[in-house]
């Protein structure tokens, strides 16, 4: 099967990256975003080709990374745009086509857009694993997970990123490392389990930090004395988790089941609360020193 023709939906920092990035390796490379602003910023400054519709029938693979949380809350999971793209591309899209969801969403969606697409097109999940402030070490190239929906979506989607392994493929492909998984699910868990990971992390570290301070201790000092051990890396206690994505994907890691409610994430996020109110106290404290300096 040959995947030329590739349409990147969702032109934020990822999706213009991921376009970038594919473009460069030489597949012929279309864009869409619902925000004509990013088009014209994929257009100009990559050289992206803008697709002002994606649900013709000739594009053989189709990258998602659109956003998925609330549209008035970033810290908030909601896949309903995703899922509105999987309508779209499945009223025209060609059969066999390659539908890569790189966003992050929760386990099961997989499986519901292939529903959506009445299983006529192939469908993989390969979340990414991408960082803007270290994008040369941590871009879109790195190691990553896939899975597919069924054996042949698995197969197609390795083509399109690895050449399915074989470095003497005839086919085009993204020279992209890929941990392959059994099961669709355990792609879907990987990326949102890894952010809840951090998040216990740097909870963690929250709560060394508000111990430090009850039993006044040098934090910073301890710090670095644990990390001289080999397999301990305390992280910085800073102002509290505020990065949308971290949030947002604890919150769907602990929406994924109603089986087992994850008493360790629940507990830190109380952490962090917590360890937000400190800091908040903290600095209206030292606003209020500086104010009564001001007027001796």
């Amino acid at each position: 099967m040959t995947l030329d023709r590739v349409l990147i939906i969702g032109l934020g920092q990822l999706g213009l990256s991921a376009a970038r990035y594919i473009k460069e390796i030489g597949f012929d490379t279309y864009g869409y975003d619902m925000n004509p602003k990013a088009m014209e910023i994929a257009e100009r400054s990559v050289g992206i080709k803008q697709a002002t519709d994606f649900g013709i029938n000739d594009f053989d693979v189709y990258v998602i990374n659109v956003s998925t949380h609330k549209p008035d809350d970033r810290s908030s999971p909601q896949i309903d745009g995703l899922l509105s793209i999987a309508h779209k591309i499945s009223r025209e899209a060609k059969k066999d086509a390659l539908v890569s969801i790189e966003s992050t969403i929760p386990k099961g969606t997989s499986k519901k857009v292939f529903e959506i697409l009445n299983h006529r097109l192939h469908v993989v999940h390969a979340p990414h694993r991408w960082y803007a402030s270290e994008e040369k070490e941590h871009g879109v190239n790195q190691l990553r997970v896939i899975g597919g929906v069924c054996d042949c979506c698995l197969r197609i989607g390795l083509q399109f990123y690895c050449g399915n392994n074989d470095p003497t493929t005839q086919y085009k492909n993204l020279k992209v490392a890929m941990h392959q998984v059994s099961e669709i699910e355990i792609a879907e868990i990987t990326k949102i389990a890894e952010n809840a990971h951090r998040y216990l992390q740097i909870a963690f570290a929250e709560e060394l930090y508000l111990y430090c301070q009850a039993n006044n201790i040098n934090f910073p000092e301890l710090r670095d004395a644990l990390n001289t051990k080999w397999n301990v890396e305390i992280l910085e206690a800073r102002e509290g988790i505020t990065k949308h994505n971290l949030l947002k994907d604890t919150k769907m890691f602990l929406q994924s089941t109603s089986q087992r409610k994850s008493k360790i994430i629940t507990a830190a996020m109380v952490v962090d609360e917590d360890y937000k109110r400190y800091r908040a106290k903290l600095e209206q404290h030292l606003e209020s020193s500086i104010e009564h300096n001001s007027m001796k």
